[in-house]
């Protein structure tokens, strides 16, 4: 079974986060992939009804009397409640779980977004789509950061921020010209491939790919089909 592509996307509130995986599931799924999106609630409190939790519902009730899972099933749809998780706090036991549940469905995950989690180790893109969330993105350290996601007046703005990811300083490039860079660098690579005798190492691809290590791509929200094939690409994670 092949692994599924797995990343976050992080930001302050009110930064389009939701937006944007839903905009990514959305496009994804006309092209025929499984997606499952594991979000965190950052205002949820123990022993309290969540916010999400319907007032009043059946799973309320029955968790209120002592039910540490109710599910919930009809229609071809189910919905399983449990009282009973400890480590909601751990993004990789979550994608564990819904990972977990597709297989028991005989289904094969291509997509999996984690919503927050942005100091996990996850690979991430983050949202910023204010003056204020660009000084937010300015003061992180966001690990494996990956990608920047804003609207096209703060693009300069956002490519002129010097980024740590992965603790190595990271140089933000633009999202139409890191495309054109990348295809290019695959071609240059598949040609050293190619013409390298057999036995000789990789070292030419390394060198044709290396430019782009440890580098940001920022992304305008105005092509949101760009964005949405940039980040369904491996190669934007693996680099």
């Amino acid at each position: 079974m092949p692994k599924p592509l797995v990343f976050a996307v992080v930001g302050l509130q009110n930064t389009g986060k939701t937006r944007l995986v839903q905009r990514l599931l959305q496009h994804y799924h006309r092209l025929g992939l499984h997606c499952a999106v594991v979000k965190h609630d950052g205002h949820a409190v123990a022993e309290q009804v969540p916010a999400w939790q319907k007032p009043g519902s059946d799973t309320q009730v029955f968790a209120e009397a002592g039910a540490q899972y109710t599910l919930l099933g009809g229609g071809g749809q189910t919905l399983l409640f449990s009282a009973a998780s400890k480590d909601t706090e751990d993004v990789q036991w979550l994608i564990q779980r819904v990972q977990q549940q597709a297989e028991l469905d005989g289904m094969d995950l291509d997509v999996i977004i984690a919503e927050g989690f942005k100091d996990s180790l996850l690979p991430k893109v983050a949202v910023v789509r204010t003056q204020e969330q660009l000084h937010w993105l300015r003061g992180q350290r966001l690990v494996d950061l990956h990608a920047v996601v804003a609207p096209q007046e703060l693009v300069a703005a956002v490519r002129e921020i010097p980024l740590d990811v992965d603790k190595v300083e990271g140089k933000v490039r633009d999202g139409a010209a890191a495309i054109a860079a990348d295809s290019a660098a695959d071609s240059a690579a598949a040609s050293a491939s190619d013409s390298a005798e057999d036995g000789a190492d990789d070292s030419a691809k390394d060198r044709a790919h290396h430019k782009t290590r440890g580098s940001v791509t920022v992304l305008s929200d105005e092509d949101m089909a760009a964005v949405c094939d940039f980040l369904l690409r491996r190669e934007t994670w693996e680099n």
